[in-house]
């Protein structure tokens, strides 16, 4: 979740997920209908949801990050989406860092999947070994900027 310095300038930034409410928000809309914004904290199980409100709704990332940009809101999307440079030029800035937002209300993970043995293959264990160093943990796409 980011928006633009000079939209925070205007608006303030939100400490918390219900602090949202108060803020425009950049929101996806695809064929399962208007996305609902999940928070979660490391130690609390349980999401907050906030069905975020804003005066733009899209079914194209692009439109809404070129928005975001503009200084029009706050978005929501899963960091590799975003050019990375952005961050580090600080024309977005991330927002609530000490949460989880996600789109989801289900964890969403990369999963090798692989025939039961007691003695997992050498090529399997080969395939694993190089998608973890590949990407990372945690995943290479979100070390967008150091807090």
């Amino acid at each position: 979740m980011c928006a633009s310095p000079e939209y925070l300038e205007r608006y303030g930034i939100p400490d918390s997920p219900e602090d949202l409410k108060k803020h425009l928000c950049l929101v996806y809309k695809g064929l399962s209908g208007t996305q609902r914004w999940y928070f979660r904290q490391e130690h609390n199980d349980k999401p907050i949801v906030l069905e975020p409100q804003g005066t733009l709704r899209s079914n194209n990332a692009e439109v809404l990050v070129a928005a975001a940009l503009e200084g029009k809101g706050i978005v929501l999307f899963p960091t590799w989406i975003f050019d990375h440079d952005r961050f580090k030029n600080r024309k977005l800035i991330p927002l609530l860092p000490e949460w989880t937002a996600t789109v989801d209300p289900h964890s969403i993970g990369i999963h090798l999947v692989s025939p039961e043995n007691r003695i997992r293959s050498q090529k399997v264990r080969t395939v694993l070994d190089f998608i973890l160093k590949e990407i990372g943990t945690p995943p290479y796409w979100d070390n967008i900027i150091e807090f």
